[in-house]
């Protein structure tokens, strides 16, 4: 399971490929009720057949609950759509304000849109959307369908896609997707272990993004991570003082808070690295920061480059 505070608001947007027509749609829910109802069956011990594949923990309720919701008739304002890939896992009353072309996210519009339900696999009956790919995405439209959406073709796929997103990620998001900075963050980092930049070229960086500097560090810090995180290796003095001349760069305005690296912080947890750690220590005061992570932090940059931004105050605290 994939929560969405674990992820950076650049990853946050659900991507979609098609409209699921009223055709594909009623044929979507014939199988899905067909699988239901031989599974109720079974969990109710009324059959010798085989149960059908199924969650470990699906229930008799759980069955009921889902026949249901395939059962009952969409509101009037609401649209079945083929979700290409859902970011996390969504639950249901997940609010949306933008739509946007994935290729090209200057065209977008805006929109009320809020999950209803999925259904995964022509079979199980979601209250979530889940972490992953292709399913099927019941949304509801509240200002009526977006004009945007009329491009997605009917029971496809695969297409170019829209994309939903939060307003307040937008601007992450449309940095991650359009900005001229991933080419200059990919020559910073053509060697990971040996980063190598110039004053003028990391002012550009920022300059290349749109937002003030709590937004332009929030869209370069994972794509950061994510380089660091492709080569495995111990932390060098050349990563410590890129990472410091990154940060201190996006400093003191707008500085950023415990909840703005959740992210990150879960991304320290699954796979520890000195490089994750570094980037948590030059940016939190320590005495924020959950005492697992904290611990974490003054594990990894023991004797290493790192650790001289590791204060003594901090580790006392």
């Amino acid at each position: 399971m994939l929560d969405i505070k674990d992820l950076p608001a650049c990853e946050r947007y659900l991507v979609i490929a098609a409209r699921r027509s009223e055709a594909g749609w009623e044929q979507e829910r014939a199988a899905v009720r067909k699988w239901l109802e031989t599974s109720r069956t079974s969990l109710a011990g009324d059959s010798c057949e085989a149960q059908p594949t199924s969650p470990a923990t699906l229930s008799l309720k759980d069955v009921d609950a889902m026949l249901r919701t395939i059962n009952s008739s969409l509101p009037p304002d609401a649209c079945p759509v083929v979700a290409l890939h859902c970011y996390a896992d969504v639950p249901a009353g997940t609010q949306y304000d933008v739509l946007f072309d994935h290729g090209n996210p200057d065209t977008n519009e805006s929109t009320r849109a809020e999950v209803l339900f999925g259904v995964a696999y022509d079979r199980v009956v979601n209250t979530t959307l889940s972490h992953g790919h292709h399913q099927t995405a019941v949304l509801r439209f509240q200002d009526g369908l977006p004009t945007l959406l009329g491009r997605l073709p009917w029971d496809a796929t695969s297409s170019d896609g829209l994309c939903l997103c939060a307003a307040a990620d937008f601007a992450y998001i449309r940095g991650r997707l359009k900005g001229a900075h991933l080419s200059r963050i990919n020559s910073f980092l053509a060697d990971p272990v040996a980063p190598r930049w110039s004053s003028n070229a990391l002012a550009q960086l920022y300059a290349d993004i749109d937002g003030d500097r709590r937004q332009q560090l929030l869209t370069i810090l994972p794509l950061i991570d994510e380089r660091f995180a492709a080569c495995s290796g111990p932390l060098t003095e050349e990563q410590t003082n890129f990472l410091r001349a990154v940060t201190l760069h996006a400093f003191p305005a707008n500085p950023l808070a415990a909840e703005d690296l959740s992210w990150l912080f879960a991304r320290l947890r699954a796979i520890p690295s000195a490089q994750r750690a570094l980037t948590i220590a030059l940016l939190i005061p320590f005495h924020e920061l959950p005492p697992d992570v904290r611990s974490t932090i003054l594990l990894l940059l023991q004797d290493t480059p790192g650790n001289r931004y590791v204060t003594a105050d901090r580790a006392d605290e």
